[in-house]
Formats: structure tokens, sequence, C-alpha cells
């Protein structure tokens, strides 16, 4: 029942991080079964700048400079919903407000 309720939980932190990734403007949010979500970055957000930025904010990121069909893209891990909601924040402060 434990891991049960881990996934549980895993599945709900998801959920909430994609709705509130998705609220922001210009971010798309690919559909995900993992534990982490693939966002792609409104037209201009350069990748690598906006991952310095979330880093000076104690939020971590992976960008996929280097490949050229994900660029302009970040993976997100889903963490607790407090980890989710220090992320939320620090992308809002650090995107265009569209």
């Amino acid at each position: 029942a434990e891991i049960g309720g881990r996934v549980g939980a895993i599945v709900e932190a998801r959920r909430a991080l994609a709705e509130g990734l998705r609220a922001l403007p210009g971010l798309g949010v690919y559909p995900s079964e993992a534990t982490f979500l693939l966002t792609r970055l409104p037209d201009g957000v350069d990748a690598t700048e906006l991952r310095a930025g979330l880093r000076a904010r104690g939020v971590a990121v992976r960008v996929f400079a280097k490949h050229p069909r994900l660029a302009g893209h970040v993976r997100i891990t889903v963490g607790t919903p407090e980890e989710n909601a220090v992320c939320l924040e620090a992308l809002a402060a650090l995107l265009p407000a569209g």
C-alpha cells in the first residue's frame, strides 16, 4: 500500500505541476506518464538563459540546447508540492508576461 500511495502522490503532483505550467503564458506541456514534464518555452525565450535564472532561484531543469528538435524545451522533474510551487513561482518571475 505504501508504494501505491507514493505513486498516487507523484501522479497528483505531476497533474498539478502540468496544470500550473499550462497556466503560464506561452508554455506548452507535453503529455507525460513519467516523473518529469517536457515543456516547450515561449518563442524568444532562450532555454540556457532560463536555466541560469532558475538555478539562481534554486530550481534545476534539464536543457537540450544541442538537440535540434528539442531546442526551446526544458525538462522539469516532478517534485513535492512545495518544490513544484517554487518552480512555478520562479518560472512566472522569469518568463515574459505574455
